[in-house]
């Protein structure tokens, strides 16, 4: 950005602020450019006034002239296939918007960072001796990729061990191979090093026992999986998967901008190709900052508030409460005739609850967003469902009308960035508050 001068005159000293002018890019294609409109350089000189009145004028000024924006973007490749420069593109952008994220009292551990791109199964495949010889046997083959959280407590990595597997047999998959990512914990700050799992990815691959998944029910059986794991997790450490996908993988923690790459091994492989890349760099309000409240998450990363998360959560709950046993199916998107064994797991309990009023709101907008997509919905369409706009066009009308019973609103200032792998967008709040 390009910092500006403001200057205020009146009865009383002079005052001098600087500010800074923030760009927030969603870049659909690396080669498209943005005009920028509007002085760089704002010089405002206000009226004497009495003590303690309001200034609607420079009150006005604010909201017309002082859109900051926030640390969340994505950057795609529209045509080409997956390369290394998005991903280093990418890296750029979220180093440029490592002023808009928070930082520990150590100076060094931050409130998150992190990254979403395509599963980049050539880094896999090069220290998993296991994956490349299955993807040789069976390069057609849909396979999963998990990625854990797992406590430090050998005890704990044990039994998260162990459950991962257990998971994988109820919901029709076999492990391929456990992969320990590599990592660099000396970027680590005191504060992050101090709540710092391990991490874990374990690869996925369909039951020999089980029809052939296409792409649609692998990403369900997928969820189920995630769901299962986490829903059987039964310590008290924090156990998380952070993404679970035969599409998208993510990387995240508690580091600042710069230290992602630096942290997780992987991103600074050369054999590293993605065709697209969601960014996130965090200031946490709500809640303390975490390694699994980093963002993006499953499927969004978000920058605002949703002010009505109370009311949302209560009802998430409430609708799975009176569906009862049917909330597994209606989880999986599953039907009487299908043949998939993900389906016939249906057990609530086991499961685990959709939404979790211990995490932040952009935690539980991912898991409501996740639960509608998987069961059948796009990504985009479930998006609009929960953050519908406030006056809707006629042509929209009639659509989120028909929806409005499902799901009532997710309110608040927000600033969207979504994928599924297969569509990548971004959306505002239904009233437009976040530029």
């Amino acid at each position: 950005g390009t910092a500006g001068i403001r200057r205020v005159s009146s009865d009383r000293p002079q005052r001098q602020r600087d500010t800074k002018m923030q760009l927030a890019i969603v870049a659909c294609a690396l080669g498209a450019a943005t005009a920028l409109r509007g002085p760089s350089r704002v010089v405002h000189r206000a009226q004497p006034r009495a003590a303690h009145a309001y200034d609607l004028t420079e009150v006005e000024r604010s909201l017309n002239v002082e859109r900051d924006a926030c640390g969340v973007g994505f950057i795609a490749e529209s045509n080409a296939g997956p390369s290394r420069r998005v991903l280093l593109a990418a890296h750029a952008a979220l180093d440029a918007n490592e002023h808009r994220g928070g930082c520990s009292s150590d100076c060094v551990s931050g409130d998150g960072a992190g990254i979403m791109t395509q599963i980049p199964w050539a880094v896999y495949e090069a220290d998993t001796p296991a994956l490349a010889a299955r993807r040789a046997e069976k390069p057609g083959e849909l396979l999963g990729v998990a990625t854990l959280f797992v406590p430090r407590d050998p005890e704990a990595a044990a039994r998260a061990a162990e459950l991962a597997k257990e998971a994988a047999r109820l919901t029709g998959f076999e492990v391929v191979a456990w992969r320990d990512m590599p990592i660099d914990p000396s970027v680590c700050g005191s504060a992050a090093e101090a709540g710092r799992p391990d991490f874990a990815h374990v690869v996925l691959a369909t039951a020999a026992d089980v029809p052939e998944r296409d792409p649609r029910s692998m990403e369900r059986a997928l969820y189920l999986y995630r769901r299962t794991l986490s829903g059987s997790w039964d310590r008290a450490e924090e156990f998380y998967v952070a993404s679970c996908s035969h599409k998208t993988v993510v990387y995240k923690g508690m580091v600042q901008s710069a230290a992602l790459r630096k942290f997780y091994r992987d991103l600074e492989s050369e054999l590293y190709e993605t065709q697209f890349a969601i960014y996130h760099r965090r200031f946490s309000t709500n809640t303390m900052p975490r390694w699994s409240l980093a963002q993006p998450f499953r499927m969004i990363a978000h920058n605002g508030e949703i002010n009505t998360i109370r009311g949302n959560v209560n009802w998430m709950v409430s609708r799975a409460l009176a569906a009862g046993a049917d909330m597994g199916a209606i989880a999986a998107g599953c039907s009487s005739d299908d043949p998939d064994r993900s389906c016939e797991f249906v057990d609530p309990d086991a499961l685990g609850p959709v939404v979790d009023a211990s995490k932040s709101d952009s935690a539980n907008l991912d898991a409501s967003l996740e639960l509608y997509t998987r069961a059948g919905r796009s990504v985009d369409e479930s998006l609009l469902l929960m953050m519908p706009p406030a006056l809707p066009s006629e042509n929209e009308k009639l659509f989120f009308d028909l929806h409005a019973p499902l799901q009532e609103p997710w309110d608040g200032p927000a600033a969207v960035c979504y994928c599924d792998g297969d569509v990548i967008g971004a959306r505002l709040d239904r009233n437009g508050l976040r530029p």
